[in-house]
C-alpha cells in the first residue's frame, strides 16, 4: 500500500533528523514531498517539517514562503490544532527574523492568548517568540518579563527551561 509507505517514510525522515542529521531528513523529505498527500490530515505536518528543515539548514527563503503559505492555510487560527499552532509560531518567527517585529508579535500574541493555559509547553513557546521580538527591539525589560512568564509555564520541560534561560 502506498500510503503506508509514506507514512514509514515520514517517520524515517523524522528519526533521521535526530539520528543522521539535517541534511539526511531533508533528503528523505524532499523524495517524499510528491507523495505527502498520502498522508491525508498529516500532509500539512510533513510539509512543516520540510520547512522547518529548510530554515535551519539555511535556506530562509525557501522556509519563509513555506511557512507564511502554511499559516495561511490554517485559515481561522486553530489553537487546539499543533499543526496551525506549529505554522504560526514559525511564520511569525520568519517575520521577526526579518526585522517585521510588530506583525510577527501581534501574529505570537493573538495565538498564545488563544492557546492560554491549557497547553503550557506550546503557550510558553509562544511566548518565548514574542519575547524576541522585544529583545531584538531592544525593549530589554518587556523581553524579560515575557522570557520569565514563560519560564514559570515550561517548569516541567528542561529543554524548553534551558532554551528560556540562555534567552533570557
Amino acid at each position: 500500500n502506498k500510503a503506508i509507505e509514506v507514512v514509514i517514510g515520514f517517520f524515517n525522515a523524522l528519526s533521521a533528523r535526530r539520528i543522521d542529521g539535517i541534511d539526511r531528513a531533508f533528503d528523505l523529505f524532499e523524495k517524499l514531498e510528491p507523495r505527502l498527500n498520502l498522508l491525508g490530515r498529516h500532509q500539512r505536518s510533513a510539509e512543516l517539517e520540510l520547512a522547518y528543515l529548510s530554515e535551519i539548514s539555511g535556506n530562509y527563503a525557501r522556509a519563509r514562503e513555506e511557512f507564511r503559505l502554511l499559516d495561511a492555510q490554517s485559515g481561522p487560527f486553530d489553537p487546539s490544532n499543533r499543526t496551525s499552532v506549529r505554522a504560526r509560531l514559525y511564520h511569525a518567527d520568519m517575520l521577526v527574523m526579518d526585522g517585521e517585529f510588530v506583525e510577527g508579535s501581534r501574529a505570537l500574541l493573538e495565538a498564545y492568548e488563544s492557546v492560554g493555559p491549557r497547553d503550557p509547553f506550546d503557550w510558553a513557546e509562544l511566548v518565548r517568540h514574542r519575547a524576541h521580538a522585544f529583545r531584538f527591539s531592544f525593549a530589554f525589560q518587556q523581553a524579560e518579563n515575557l522570557y520569565l512568564q514563560a519560564i514559570a509555564a515550561a517548569a516541567d520541560s528542561p529543554s524548553l527551561l534551558g532554551k528560556l534561560q540562555t534567552n533570557l
